[in-house]
């Protein structure tokens, strides 16, 4: 299998309905659309679950236990934000991101919502770090 180092999502989809490249790994929001239209083919989530908008393909871990690779998409800042601002904009997004409004207007998506307060997404981020650090020091991945 060859990397192909795409510049979004997009170009990268519009190459796999073409059929220049065979597969690619993405997320399932932007996918989603293409398979639900017959232009692409679901293989299997990589995450730890199945996804709830397709219960019957299995996972990648279901295969290889063990295997879970999740996409997050975070709101963050530059260093330094003062921790009282940190705390208003977070309980801000949450509140958004809690109401009924927000979840009817992405739901279609197929986003999993998984609300963190900064100290647990700075937790998970940096525990992320240290797994794919080990993942690519056990692999002997060179920078290139």
């Amino acid at each position: 299998m060859q990397h192909i180092n795409y510049n979004g999502s997009a170009p990268a989809l519009t190459d796999l309905i073409a059929g220049r490249v065979q597969l690619m790994f993405d997320v399932w929001h932007s996918a989603k659309p293409h398979v639900e239209a017959g232009e692409l083919k679901l293989i299997a989530p990589i995450g730890a679950a199945r996804l709830k908008d397709a219960p019957n393909v299995p996972t990648l871990a279901e295969t290889f236990p063990g295997f879970d690779v999740s996409a997050m998409i975070a709101v963050v800042g530059p260093a330094g934000i003062p921790r009282p601002l940190v705390d208003k904009i977070a309980a801000d997004i949450r509140a958004v991101v809690g109401s009924a409004e927000f979840a009817e207007k992405s739901g279609h998506l197929g986003l999993e919502l998984v609300q963190m307060t900064p100290d647990e997404l700075d937790g998970w981020i940096k525990k992320e770090i240290v797994r794919w650090r080990e993942i690519a020091a056990s692999a002997n991945m060179q920078i290139e």
